[in-house]
């Protein structure tokens, strides 16, 4: 599986071609160091885990893609190279729902459940990353970019590219982005769209 950086963890499913986003059974469903660590070290982007995780299939209305993680320790497989990843591509259309930064809940309730993703990995050759200030008052880092003729301004989570963003450094403008949607914050109604993971080509 291919694994993203905390706090966003998402993996494709090398037997199935398929999204996961490991969550655990804490309330708000983190992976905690002590879960996650290999070795006293953090997972790497284009690492190959072994991830100890559930059958069963997920049951959230946003993000279908969570597979509760099992006991057992992470292992890590082997490391792969950018171009092994990019036959998992999106090639066309809106980066879930819309072209916006955002999508309503009820958007996402009127889709048919089987239609439903929160997780897309595309490659963009003209990406553009900028620091800022979040409405919480603290440096937030974000990255316009376009895709399928459509711009895109969005939050960067992916934890070494938002402190190197943050630091002012640059971030090659060819890449490969994981795009996340976020689950539903309480008291509102809307679920954001997040760049996850960004691997520089």
């Amino acid at each position: 599986s291919l694994l993203e950086k905390h706090p966003d963890w998402a993996a494709i499913d090398i037997a199935t071609g398929k999204w996961i986003r490991p969550v655990s059974r804490l309330s708000d469903k983190v992976i905690t160091w002590t879960m996650r660590n290999i070795d006293g070290e953090e997972p790497d982007l284009l690492d190959m885990l072994n991830i100890p995780l559930s059958s069963s299939e997920s049951d959230d209305e946003s993000q279908p893609e969570n597979r509760l993680i099992e006991a057992g320790q992470w292992t890590r497989v082997e490391k792969i190279t950018p171009g092994e990843v990019k036959k998992y591509l999106e090639k066309r259309g809106a980066l879930f729902y819309n072209i916006s930064d955002r999508v309503l809940w009820d958007e996402i309730l009127k889709t048919p459940r089987k239609n439903r993703k929160s997780l897309m990995l595309i490659e963009c050759s003209d990406l553009k990353s900028y620091k800022t200030t979040s409405t919480r008052g603290k440096p937030q880092a974000r990255a316009i970019f376009s895709f399928d003729d459509a711009s895109y301004n969005l939050v960067v989570t992916d934890s070494c590219a938002e402190q190197n963003i943050i630091k002012g450094k640059t971030i090659s403008p060819k890449c490969l982005l994981t795009i996340s949607l976020a689950g539903k914050m309480p008291n509102t109604q809307e679920c954001y769209k997040l760049v996850a993971g960004i691997i520089e080509l």
